[in-house]
């Protein structure tokens, strides 16, 4: 599962045995601070960030399987193949644009996820504290663990 830290270099992001999703994991990230991360990613699949996204895969979808609907029946009677490769065709075009839509969603899904742990003040690839290290110039704080760079706002107030 790989992010796209701030400066646009591909980094791993934190597994979730290490980001505490799964119970009973050793985790680099304090329990309090796993808990809200926890809570506030079980809450983006229902957030005003997610659903249109979700909405625009279904209506994707619906639009194209009716466009396969009408292709579909000329397909049948013009197409000079064998009758299993018709039924394959027929079958398997439909779920064509799947993995991709998939693909598209699951990424902006992890790269939120990734922005959580960033704002608790936890590196996104490895669960190194970035509390007390200070800021690059172009606004970066570097993980002096693993080396991702993150803009690291400033403290939370708990």
């Amino acid at each position: 599962m790989h992010v796209t830290d701030d400066r646009g270099r591909r980094v791993r992001l934190i597994p979730q045995q290490q980001l505490g999703t799964l119970p009973g994991a050793s985790s680099p990230i304090p329990l309090d601070a796993r808990a809200r991360i926890v809570g506030e990613a079980q809450s983006l699949q229902w957030s005003r960030a997610f659903l249109p996204r979700m909405g625009l895969v279904l209506l994707i979808l619906l639009a194209w399987g009716a466009a396969w609907v009408v292709v579909s029946a000329r397909f049948m009677v013009s197409a000079p193949l064998p009758p299993m490769v018709k039924g394959a065709t027929v079958a398997l075009v439909p779920v064509l644009p799947l993995p991709p839509l998939m693909w598209w969603l699951v990424r902006s899904v992890r790269q939120r996820v990734a922005r959580l742990v960033v704002n608790e003040r936890y590196c996104a690839t490895c669960g190194y504290p970035l509390g007390q290290i200070n800021a690059a110039a172009d606004g970066c704080t570097v993980c002096p663990e693993c080396g991702s760079a993150w803009r690291v706002g400033p403290p939370p107030d708990r």
